[in-house]
């Protein structure tokens, strides 16, 4: 009777198999891509202008020579572009928007205008980053932050940098650095909770930790849920079907325009297995 069974099982999996060919639909019209999110830190704030591409392995034209306007009801920054013909446009280092207003971005390119509006949410405090020591002697994130909290959604920049240790300083410093992303959202998916295995970044005792918090508003984390369901969480045991991304710009343009209230914590790896916050 199991040796029937496992037969008839093999005959279902086989017949579920079809050869396909697949070719992603493409279009002749571009859309502009915006990756933008508004600080409240003194600084260069980034908006990242792109166009789309018929095949993923394409890169990215740069939208250049656009004219990208930041204001809220008192001030305007005007944006440069930087380096030339990059399509990465900077406001001045003075520009500090402030929590609680709400900032428009305006970009003008061939004729076509694109806006969005983002209120600058407020900055909270949090716990860091815990790690653990392994096998080989160096150290790995144990625990970040919770994935889910339906009234605080953030998202959580790592940046590890060991460079400027004396037994990495022989290396590219490429290799002695990285960058990792968490997210806590409203929402709880089964494809996040059965998502494909990610890299595990180890670093050696004496790295130095940045760790910020940025606050995002529920329209910005439906974006970041929709990107993730769309990326990382594919390849899962169960995925979703992908879909088009939310965004608050205008006009047809893609991506999203945020405004983040942030807070960081700075420190070092130090050489132990647990670690206190």
């Amino acid at each position: 009777m199991r040796n029937c069974l496992l037969f008839l099982i093999s005959l279902v999996l086989l017949g579920c198999e079809r050869e396909t060919d697949f070719m992603p639909e493409t279009s002749d019209q571009k859309q502009i891509v915006v990756e933008a999110t508004l600080t409240n830190e003194p600084r260069n704030h980034k908006v990242c202008l792109r166009y789309t591409t018929s095949h993923p392995n394409d890169l990215p034209e740069p939208v250049s020579q656009a004219a990208v306007v930041v204001f809220d009801a008192d001030t305007t920054w005007q944006l440069t572009e930087w380096p030339e013909a990059s399509g990465n446009y900077y406001t001045p280092a003075y520009a500090t928007p402030r929590e609680g207003l709400t900032y428009t971005l305006l970009i003008t390119k061939n004729g076509q205008s694109i806006t969005a509006k983002a209120m600058v949410t407020k900055p909270l405090e949090f716990i860091r980053m815990r790690y653990t020591s392994t096998s080989d002697s160096l150290y790995k994130i144990q625990a970040v932050a919770s994935p889910y909290n339906p009234n605080r959604p953030a998202l959580y920049e790592i940046w590890l940098n060991w460079s400027f240790l004396p037994a990495y300083k022989h290396l590219p410093e490429e290799q002695c650095q990285a960058r990792v992303c968490y997210y806590t959202l409203p929402t709880l998916d089964v494809s996040e909770v059965l998502a494909p295995e990610s890299e595990v970044v180890k670093f050696p005792a004496g790295t130095l930790v940045v760790q910020r918090r940025l606050s995002l508003s529920d329209e910005h984390a439906a974006f970041y849920r929709a990107l993730l369901l769309n990326t990382t969480w594919t390849g899962g045991l169960f995925n979703s079907a992908p879909g088009s991304l939310p965004t608050n710009l205008s006009n047809d343009a893609t991506g999203f325009f945020g405004a983040c209230g942030v807070t960081s914590r700075t420190f070092f790896v130090l050489p132990t297995s647990s670690n206190d916050n």
